[in-house]
């Protein structure tokens, strides 16, 4: 718990410390990405691998989040 507590003092000290990188374009499900559109319920369609998908599952590498920059 200490130490919990002296990482959020770090952080808040620096507020521009960096925890994680991350890929800017990385997105984690299905539902988050421009080419999944969905159909009922959780299933939906992978435009781009016309392939039935449901939207909990993980993303795949071709991937492109909904709010991408052009």
């Amino acid at each position: 718990m200490s130490n919990l507590l002296l990482d959020r003092k770090k952080i808040a000290q620096k507020p521009t410390l960096v925890m994680a990188e991350r890929d800017c374009h990385s997105i984690s499900k299905c539902t988050f990405c421009h080419h999944y559109q969905m159909q009922t319920g959780s299933f939906g369609q992978c435009q781009l691998l016309s392939a039935p998908v449901m939207g909990a599952w993980e993303s795949c590498s071709l991937g492109t989040p909904v709010f991408a920059q052009a």
